[in-house]
């Protein structure tokens, strides 16, 4: 279904939004009051207007808002189905906002293009149909003599049926109708959803507790596994979004670097995990038995992304920069650059002599002003190479990454070639 979308960015200033979007936003604490911009990935959706805020340096075509609009969340939906050690949240810290509405929206809607409205399985009664039901023929019908025993012209059946005109029918398709009506462009659907259910009608009543109450009483009447959950899910889609119309929704992601990192280390192949193998920090300790090494916890070296050419012995240590990377003073700072000259001192340690190795930053965006990163003489600019090896800054446009992501499929064969080039 169509809808109207309003196209903003994540780290945009605050005077180019409504103040009702503020205001929202501003209750689930995407505001950065330093810097009056906004910190915030995904949907807001307000009074039948879709406001979507895209990762910083995306480019949307016009003709391809909807299309690049709907990736967006079903990369968002993915990320947190994928991602367990981000938090659902609600309030502050590096979390997801709304994720639980959007799973259920995605997964009712995904259970009705499967199984259709909820139908209760009725069995009845019919003449000379269905499967014969003897002792309602003996006790209901006419016996005729005959040769080989008695006859019956007229034998009762049983036959089971689907109804799809009971009150749960109803709050199951009005609920749907709803879905289609405010996420309905969330998905690539080219058929009219609310046409389909057109034959349903309205449930009787429309009030929350009611509904609830109805659903309450069939669930006493059900065994299904899947009628179970359905019941279950509608009941809190009622209770989160179902009536509350004039009540802003918040869907999104609150600090999108982590999605950005997640997302390039899944579009990215031949990666390898190399972390455990790395140098870990310890400390030389006194004790009864003279001095030994302590190992610390939690504090060993930590790399991104790392790539393997399956063809050599070749590398790439990818950090993935969710930074706006347009000028010297938006690049990544003194530590960033750190824990990359010596991400690659401790991969030396464990390749062999003959081994290359690559440093990348990566960025949001099609294009970008920065090419690499190095260490220079203050006064001769002569460059440190052997000590402090360049870091290749590449840009990757976030609409090429989501769809990606979403799609399951790794980047071409042409990226490889940039990032394993000396």
């Amino acid at each position: 279904m169509s809808h109207n979308i309003s196209i903003y960015h994540d780290r945009m200033h605050l005077n180019s939004l409504d103040k009702s979007i503020k205001k929202a936003l501003n209750h689930h604490h995407l505001i950065d009051k330093e810097t009056h911009s906004i910190n915030f990935c995904g949907l807001v959706l307000l009074n039948g207007e879709a406001s979507i805020f895209f990762p910083r340096n995306t480019v949307i075509e016009d003709s391809k808002k909807a299309k690049l609009s709907a990736n967006l969340m079903q990369a968002i939906h993915l990320f947190a189905s994928q991602s367990s050690t981000y938090r659902i949240s609600q309030d502050g810290g590096d979390s997801l906002i709304g994720d639980h509405q959007l799973g259920l929206i995605f997964s009712l809607l995904e259970d009705f293009q499967k199984n259709g409205i909820y139908s209760q399985r009725l069995s009845r009664f019919r003449l000379n149909a269905g499967k014969q039901n003897w002792k309602k023929t003996l006790s209901h019908s006419t016996a005729f003599p005959a040769r080989n025993g008695p006859f019956y012209f007229d034998i009762w059946g049983s036959a089971r049926c689907n109804i799809m005109d009971s009150e749960v029918s109803r709050i199951h398709a009005s609920i749907i109708r709803d879905i289609d009506k405010n996420f309905g462009w969330l998905f690539d659907s080219h058929h009219s959803i609310s046409a389909e259910l057109a034959e349903i009608s309205e449930p009787s009543k429309n009030d929350i507790d009611t509904l609830i109450v109805l659903l309450d009483i069939e669930m006493n009447l059900i065994y299904s596994d899947r009628d179970i959950w359905l019941l279950t899910e509608l009941k809190r889609y009622i209770c989160l979004v179902y009536g509350h119309d004039e009540k802003p929704e918040v869907i999104g992601v609150r600090a999108f670097h982590h999605m950005w990192e997640h997302m390039l280390g899944k579009v990215l192949n031949d990666t390898i995990d190399i972390n455990k193998l790395l140098p870990t920090p310890a400390y030389k300790m006194r004790s009864a038995i003279g001095e030994e090494l302590i190992p610390t916890r939690g504090k060993s070296q930590k790399t991104d992304i790392v790539l393997k050419d399956p063809k050599s012995e070749t590398y790439c240590i990818v950090d993935a920069k969710y930074y706006q990377a347009s000028s010297v003073n938006t690049a990544p700072g003194w530590s960033d650059l750190v824990k990359q000259f010596f991400y690659v001192k401790a991969l030396k340690t464990i390749v062999s002599d003959s081994s290359i190795i690559n440093n990348a930053f990566i960025f949001p965006g099609k294009f970008g002003e920065i090419v690499s990163a190095h260490m220079v003489n203050r006064d001769s600019e002569m460059l440190f190479e052997e000590d402090y090896p360049k870091i290749q800054c590449h840009y990757f446009c976030p609409n090429v990454v989501v769809e990606h992501f979403i799609k399951r499929r790794t980047m071409s064969t042409e990226t490889y070639n940039v990032l394993y080039a000396f």
